[in-house]
């Protein structure tokens, strides 16, 4: 009894020098060490009085509590010790400058990853787009002046392309799951490397400390050591996993094949964009017939009315010009320009063949690989933590049932 007491003691002394330094460690020592010392002078003060009752049952009590107190603080040491050296192990390692970032390096690497793939399939997309979208209307025959007729062409050039270019789409949807999973594991591991230390850690400490919340403390400890320990060296295992199945030179061999094939598919600017797409064209075939008419018109006899106060005998007299105009001024501009517009974005043999090739065989591939290593690896490490609380939680004498983990598993 004696031999445990002084090692107890020695123990709070050595969790004095490590509360030197709190914010260095992250740790609040201060109310662990309270609650330490409340149990032991309870179990203290219950000793003395056992004594002097000659109660077996009070001196039972208090040893046990005793004995309970003693292993609070041997693992409360024992964690702060394997804290303290999981943050300098990274450093000795070489492999990041603490706990945190050898953690968090795998889930960053892999979430930068995929955002890489969406970015190359963004690209990708856009170029597919101007094939399977696009479309045209042109005058095919110059208007006659007689009957004010023309004939007009219009095509989709690449419709048949569209349930190709779908099914393509949907990788983005997946890609996005993807950056959505590995995002969220991203902000749970920072919240557990930052609050259990700080928080949960001492917490549970109090609790087992104490009599009557033994029971959770433990349940709380067992938390923090699989959220703590467990799940991030899941995480990295899991990293290594990620690392096998799809390393650097693989994924940035595929990008790269989506890169040159993207490139060697593009059609290209479409031909005269900036005279077709410029203001003018836009604004008179917004307008229409009868918009034109009456814009040119009424702008115009507006000025002349204005000097020779015949606002309507301009007007009459400028509707049937204006409509001349406009009549051979439309179809002429889609003759002139026509032409150009016909012979863009067609999909020849050699180059759907190049785009089936690129979404069959290199695209969906690597998206369904990074999908399922986003959904399957957190799973994995979930899984593990799961059966870790139960397994701690059971040595540590308070045992939990998780429903359902069988088939969660």
């Amino acid at each position: 009894m004696k031999e445990k007491l002084l090692i107890l003691i020695l123990f709070l002394l050595l969790g004095g020098v490590f509360a030197e330094s709190p914010d260095s460690l992250s740790f609040n020592l201060f109310p662990m060490a309270l609650a330490v010392l409340i149990s032991l002078s309870f179990a203290v003060i219950v000793f003395l009085i056992s004594q002097l009752a000659q109660s077996p049952q009070l001196d039972a009590w208090a040893k046990t509590e005793m004995t309970e107190i003693f292993t609070t603080v041997l693992i409360a040491v024992i964690l702060v010790g394997l804290i303290v050296s999981a943050n300098i192990l990274p450093t000795l390692t070489g492999l990041g400058e603490n706990y945190e970032d050898l953690i968090l390096n795998n889930i960053i690497k892999q979430r930068t990853n995929t955002i890489r793939t969406f970015d190359h399939l963004s690209h990708t997309n856009f170029i597919l787009t101007r094939y399977s979208s696009f479309s045209y209307s042109k005058t095919s025959s110059i208007p006659v002046v007689d009957w004010l007729y023309t004939q007009f062409e219009s095509r989709s050039q690449n419709f048949g392309l569209g349930p190709l270019v779908s099914k393509f789409n949907r990788s983005f949807d997946s890609l996005g799951q993807a950056i959505f999973i590995l995002t969220a594991e991203k902000i749970i591991l920072q919240y557990l490397l930052y609050a259990i230390p700080l928080f949960f850690f001492p917490l549970a400490i109090v609790l087992r400390a104490l009599t009557f919340t033994k029971k959770f403390g433990n349940i709380l400890l067992a938390f923090c050591i699989a959220g703590y320990f467990i799940f991030p060296l899941s995480v990295v295992f899991a990293g290594e996993i990620y690392n096998t199945l799809l390393p650097n030179e693989v994924l940035n061999s595929q990008l790269s094949t989506i890169f040159d094939t993207t490139k060697r598919i593009d059609p290209g600017n479409i031909p005269a964009q900036g005279i077709i797409c410029s203001t003018i064209p836009a604004s008179i075939a917004q307008l229409g017939q009868f918009g034109f008419i009456v814009s040119v018109c009424a702008t115009l006899c507006a000025i002349i009315g204005w000097f020779t106060g015949g606002f309507y005998t301009c007007y009459v007299a400028c509707k049937p010009i204006a409509e001349i105009i406009y009549y051979f001024a439309v179809p002429m501009f889609q003759y002139t320009y026509g032409a150009a517009l016909s012979g863009f974005a067609v999909m020849e043999g050699a180059t759907f063949d190049q785009t089936y090739d690129l979404i069959i065989k290199t695209i969906l591939p690597l998206v369904t690989l990074q999908w399922l290593l986003a959904i399957v690896l957190p799973l994995i490490s979930i899984i593990l933590t799961i059966v870790s609380v139960k397994s701690i939680s059971s040595a540590l004498g308070a045992d939990i049932h998780i429903y359902g983990l069988s088939r969660l598993i």
